[in-house]
């Protein structure tokens, strides 16, 4: 017989539901995934908002702050002050959770806290420089360790525990944070106090520059060697030192640069001064310190150079001038330059001026994003690579733009 058996009847429409069923799931596959893409980017068309989380007094303090930075679930900050001393806050009221002090405090001059993650640098008057770290250690704790007190949290909510606080996470676990504050033996470098510091960390290791009173620049590595048998660690520095006063890099009133910046790779020191000079010291080689180029951030007479750093990775500089302007440098390779690995500086990004001068600059740690505070009370949010203010807003006030 030439008629197809029933078996291949029922197996053939089987295969044309199996697959008409396989393309409407690929469809409504391809569909929910349209659909995620457009719930993520409508927001990037709509207006950029802010809420206010918290205000509060924090009374009176002891020294003008220096740094203040936040734990990553923005229940506790941290500031630094002149005096050495270092406060721990609840963010939701300004509660006091500990005190702690910098080692060597009444010593202290200079300072510098990385971008993207917890380390720190501090200068001494004595010529020393202290690398260390301080950052919140977060732990998760048994239910039976927890005080009854807090044992019926809700989920998301935290409260104080000691010096840190415990908060209940989705999970339903016991989240507690606290500060640590942990610095390294002081590295001596010179017999007069250090001005300015900086630090990277870089796959050799942590590097940081330093510079003198007597204007002399110091690059200096340090390298980690733990004995296997002993465990002990040593570590051991190396570098060099750059006297910019004889190479005649200092004007001839000896006005000390303002700022110092490492870069992330550690082969580029950015010295500046408030009138807008520049100077980038190569420091690829720390025992061999040499002069890179030199640019004018402020070419315009008589106006100042307010504010300076770091974008996220520490290539990208970011200064901020009494024009009001933000504006933001790279680094291009230019082979005129008649020196090896020869780079310039160029202004890549001019981003929207504010109505005053700028005071201070604050990269993400995260994103391409800085946030600018104005001398007149005002802040600006700018999303680097689109040159947008995607925010600003006023003490006293929050608007959107």
């Amino acid at each position: 017989s030439r008629a197809p058996k029933r078996s291949v009847l029922v197996t053939d429409r089987a295969a044309r539901w199996v697959i008409t069923l396989g393309g409407i799931g690929s469809i409504l596959a391809v569909s929910l995934v349209g659909l995620f893409l457009f719930y993520v980017v409508v927001p990037l068309f709509l207006p950029p908002e802010v809420d206010r989380a918290a205000e509060f007094a924090v009374g009176e303090v002891p020294a003008q702050p220096v740094h203040t930075a936040v734990n990553e679930y923005l229940t506790m900050s941290w500031t630094v002050h002149r005096d050495g001393s270092l406060f721990v806050r609840r963010l939701s009221d300004g509660r006091i959770l500990a005190r702690l002090e910098i080692p060597d405090a009444a010593q202290l001059t200079c300072w510098s806290f990385s971008i993207e993650d917890d380390r720190c640098a501090f200068g001494y008057a004595d010529g020393s420089v202290r690398l260390g770290r301080i950052g919140f250690d977060t732990e998760f704790l048994p239910e039976d360790e927890v005080p009854a007190a807090l044992r019926d949290l809700a989920v998301g909510a935290s409260e104080p525990l000691g010096p840190g606080m415990v908060e209940r996470t989705p999970e339903e676990q016991f989240r507690r944070q606290e500060l640590v504050l942990d610095l390294a033996d002081p590295v001596a470098l010179a017999d007069v106090p250090i001005v300015l510091v900086d630090q990277s960390v870089t796959t050799r290791g942590p590097v940081f520059a330093a510079l003198d009173a007597r204007g002399v620049l110091h690059v200096s590595e340090l390298r980690e060697r733990t004995n296997l048998l002993t465990g002990e660690t040593t570590i051991t520095t190396t570098g060099g030192e750059l006297d910019l006063r004889a190479e005649g890099l200092l004007s001839d009133a000896g006005i000390q640069p303002a700022h110092l910046l490492l870069t992330g790779l550690g082969d580029n020191v950015m010295l500046a001064w408030t009138g807008g000079r520049l100077l980038r010291i190569q420091s690829s080689d720390p025992e061999s310190l040499a002069l890179a180029g030199e640019t004018d951030l402020v070419p315009e007479k008589g106006h100042r150079l307010t504010a300076l750093t770091f974008q996220i990775g520490k290539s990208s500089l970011v200064s901020g001038d009494d024009l009001g302007r933000v504006r933001v440098w790279f680094r291009v390779n230019d082979p005129e330059s008649g020196r090896a690995r020869g780079s310039q500086l160029v202004l890549a990004h001019d981003l929207a001026a504010g109505g005053s001068p700028v005071v201070r600059i604050v990269p993400s740690a995260r994103l391409r994003m800085v946030a600018a505070g104005f001398a007149d009370g005002a802040a600006a949010l700018y999303h680097i690579t689109s040159d947008q203010r995607l925010l600003q807003l006023t003490v006293g006030e929050v608007r959107g733009t």
